[in-house]
């Protein structure tokens, strides 16, 4: 496992599972599964993440700030409280526009069919 998990069966409040650190995201993994992984970030002002493309949709949900999210050749702004779904094999990016954070979760759908 790269990441250790929190613990379970305890309450854990969200947006403090993971800290602004200036020119920096900062992620915490909360599960990391063979048939999937939640994460948080949190992404100084400014900051972004390389364009990279996931084999499975990736569920989004603003708890800070402001974003924008480039998916192929279009760009939303997300912010607290909303949710976006990017489709699998798409071209993302993030881009921080004031200090945010997210919860991010995969779910590898049809995963059992790789076995």
């Amino acid at each position: 496992m790269l990441y250790p998990e929190l613990d379970n069966s305890m309450a854990h409040d969200l947006c403090d599972i993971v800290a602004y650190r200036s020119g920096q995201i900062v992620s915490k993994t909360i599960a990391l599964k063979p048939t999937g992984t939640i994460t948080v970030f949190a992404f100084a002002e400014g900051e972004e993440t390389f364009a990279s493309i996931s084999a499975f949709d990736n569920l989004i949900h603003v708890i800070d700030g402001i974003a924008s999210v480039r998916m192929n050749e279009r760009s939303i702004d997300v912010r607290i409280g909303q949710v976006l779904v990017i489709p699998a094999h798409t071209i993302n990016k993030f881009v921080s526009k004031v200090r945010f954070k997210m919860l991010s979760t995969t779910i590898k759908s049809g995963f059992e069919e790789m076995i």
